[in-house]
């Protein structure tokens, strides 16, 4: 068997057709697929430290097109990087786009993304009742005579809590 162990030097990146699965989970209907196939996909990728960025989207990327009875589906197409790229592109989303004129589906990778990032979740401690100075507190941010409404007055608390906490 022959190895295919390349030397990667730098940021790499590859994406699209591989024509192979990494489990038997990427694929729908026909034949069953040879374990030796499968292991022979995943040593490629383990010898050659390339990791799978996974996506969001369907979970299959080719279909043979054909009726319920015959239809195949894998995923044949990724996105496949090393740890150097990983470090230069942090934030990345792979989305397989729909199938328009193809039996494949397009790959989208977004190393731009916006990360929104929702405030940390805390939960109501009871010992905050017995601090000095929690009531003062929850009023600055639940001022009575404020014409604001409940979701601002509730945000304030929410981030002094959070905060605070």
């Amino acid at each position: 068997m022959t190895e295919y162990v390349h030397n990667f030097d730098g940021c790499k990146c590859f994406i699209g057709y591989f024509n192979a699965i990494c489990s038997k989970n990427e694929k729908f209907g026909g034949l069953p697929v040879l374990n030796s196939n499968i292991a022979y996909f995943n040593n490629f990728i383990q010898q050659n430290h390339l990791i799978d960025l996974g996506y969001k989207g369907p979970a299959y990327t080719w279909t043979n097109g054909r009726c319920m009875d015959n239809l195949i589906r894998q995923r044949l197409d990724r996105v496949l990087v090393n740890p150097e790229w990983c470090i230069s592109f942090s934030f990345v989303v792979v989305i397989y786009l729909p199938r328009l004129s193809s039996d494949h589906a397009p790959i989208l990778l977004n190393t731009c993304r916006n990360i929104s990032r929702s405030p940390l979740n805390y939960k109501f401690e009871a010992m905050w009742l017995a601090h000095p100075e929690f009531l003062d507190k929850v009023r600055e941010c639940w001022p009575e005579d404020d014409d604001e409404d409940i979701q601002s007055k509730l945000r304030k608390l929410g981030d002094f809590l959070t905060e605070w906490s």
